[in-house]
């Protein structure tokens, strides 16, 4: 129905089997293998610009610069248009970390933790193929004729920073260099990161990028007065997903006078609508702290913007579109009623709250807004069709990840987008399991 992405990073010492570790990644999984080394070698092979600056440090046995580094990695992701991937030993500090985040989120960082000593006697049996970066081991991963390369047939080198002594300081400056770069994964995207402590390449496998597989993540559309509300709120009971809507999040920014809700309220308070970018930021802030629980964004992405946007933050693997007639919700339009302070909606037809004209939770009264009037509601119609075409267009060139559900009421409508979360669950879990290895 749906593909999911993701965005993995694989991180671990020299000779922690890092490179054993994502070749059987890849081979388990349909991602695209980045490797800060081959588009280095890449990109000096073409005499492409980036490749001859590159390449003039090291002639001179330079370190290729953070900017060089990052630039490559960054333009290759562009070119990938959303496949899922695998970052293969990058970032390797925290700058390239913060500058890879400002172009895609991640959603998985591995960090494999072997103890030095380990590392240590591992490495003795370690061979390089130079040009192509490919790394051979004698104990384990032994190439298919000893001493050559199995792609190219060349020779296998022992390079002089795997001696011992060298190779223990090696360790020293990478636990330093990582170090950063863990903590701020932690700090800034709880939940990401699996630290994982002398673990072998099945059982690494097996995590399976686990959780990210089996959270449902959708967005419902739909115009005014659609039961959007109402049926999100059955979403969210029936199966504990979590409910992100922009209009509570920057409600509750506003009231705790956050610096975002500052900004926010003196849009509010001038009758203007609250721009792009601080919604995308709101939004953005609360994704992180939703890390792999299923959720339902209600309002959100409202414009082909935001829509673009939100898929460089998470993947969506599910789009409820409501599709009610226009003269049905111009019908009901006549019986709502809304609490101001929250944006809660009732309706007389349906719907209806506890004692009529105040608000269930907090027994303020409820209002009648203005743009609630026929002709006004008429004309906030064809102003959401015009906003949502876009939206739709741009969500239909992933194949199957709108569902569109037609119907007059609320509880037509509702049974069938029940199974189809139903059916997406087991679809989900047909997918997490869907490996010759058990889970653990």
């Amino acid at each position: 129905m749906y593909k999911k992405i993701i965005r993995a990073s694989l991180l671990g010492p020299p000779g922690s089997g890092k490179s054993t570790v994502a070749k059987r990644i890849l081979e388990e999984f349909d991602l695209v293998h980045i490797s800060p080394g081959d588009l280095l070698r890449a990109n000096i092979q073409k005499k492409t610009d980036l490749g001859k600056q590159a390449e003039a440090y090291v002639n001179q046995g330079k370190l290729v610069p953070d900017n060089i580094i990052i630039e490559f990695i960054t333009n290759h992701l562009k070119d990938l248009n959303c496949a899922s991937f695998l970052l293969d030993g990058f970032p390797r500090n925290v700058t390239q970390a913060k500058c890879l985040s400002e172009v895609q989120t991640l959603n998985a960082v591995i960090y494999l933790n072997i103890p030095h000593e380990e590392l240590i006697r591992r490495i003795e049996g370690r061979f390089v193929h130079l040009k192509s970066g490919r790394v051979y081991n004698t104990n384990f991963n032994k190439p298919k004729v000893p001493g050559k390369d199995d792609v190219t047939g060349e020779d296998l080198i022992k390079r002089d920073d795997d001696k011992p002594e060298v190779f223990a300081e090696r360790l020293k400056t990478y636990d330093q260099t990582v170090k950063p770069i863990l903590e701020y994964y932690e700090k800034e995207f709880p939940g990401i990161l699996k630290t994982l402590n002398d673990k072998t390449s099945d059982e690494i496998i097996l995590w399976n990028f686990q959780m990210l597989k089996k959270a449902v993540r959708a967005v419902i559309l739909g115009p005014p007065a659609s039961g959007k509300g109402t049926i999100s709120k059955r979403i969210v009971e029936k199966f504990d997903f979590v409910h992100i809507s922009p209009g509570d999040i920057l409600r509750s920014n506003i009231e705790k006078q956050t610096k975002l809700g500052k900004e926010a309220e003196t849009y509010v308070k001038q009758g203007k609508l609250v721009p792009n970018e601080l919604i995308i930021k709101c939004m953005t802030d609360h994704l992180k702290e939703v890390q792999n629980k299923s959720f339902l964004l209600d309002g959100f992405p409202r414009n082909v913007t935001q829509a673009k946007r939100l898929s460089t933050i998470q993947q969506i693997n599910a789009v409820i579109n409501l599709n009610v007639p226009h003269e049905v919700i111009i019908e009901r339009i006549e019986g709502r009623w809304i609490h101001l302070k929250s944006g809660r909606v009732y309706n007389t037809g349906f719907n209806k709250p506890k004692v009529p004209g105040k608000d269930d939770i907090t027994g303020d009264d409820l209002v009648k807004r203005e743009d609630d009037k026929v002709d006004i509601v008429a004309e906030r119609l064809k102003i959401y069709d015009a906003m949502i075409k876009p939206v739709l267009e741009y969500y239909q060139q992933s194949p199957g990840l709108i569902a569109t559900f037609k119907g007059s009421t609320t509880n037509e409508i509702w049974p069938k987008v029940e199974k189809f979360i139903v059916d997406l669950q087991k679809s989900l879990n047909k997918l997490m399991f869907n490996c010759e290895y058990p889970f653990v």
